[in-house]
């Protein structure tokens, strides 16, 4: 399941977020995944919608800094999700 639909499931037993930045924040509030996680998912979430949305705006640096450095994160958001859903 992709990450973006554990957290909107995640999300939906608290409250409803119009974004996806949003819904990590949600997830961090209420102690689902930890502080440090919640921006790096944020982080992620907006690169996903530069990516999507602005396309011709991207930094290839930038993508290629996430992609050797952070992809990690959503192995981490999985863990933290997985144990909540457990409870």
């Amino acid at each position: 399941m992709p990450n973006s639909a554990l957290a909107i499931g995640c999300v939906a037993r608290y409250h409803f977020s119009d974004d996806l930045e949003g819904t990590f924040h949600i997830l961090g509030e209420n102690k689902i995944i930890p502080s440090g996680l919640t921006e790096a998912m944020v982080r992620l979430a907006k690169l996903r919608n530069l990516i999507v949305h602005l396309y011709w705006k991207i930094d290839w640096e930038k993508i290629y800094s996430v992609l050797t450095e952070e992809l990690n994160n959503f192995n981490l958001f999985e863990k933290h999700v997985i144990k909540f859903l457990q409870r």
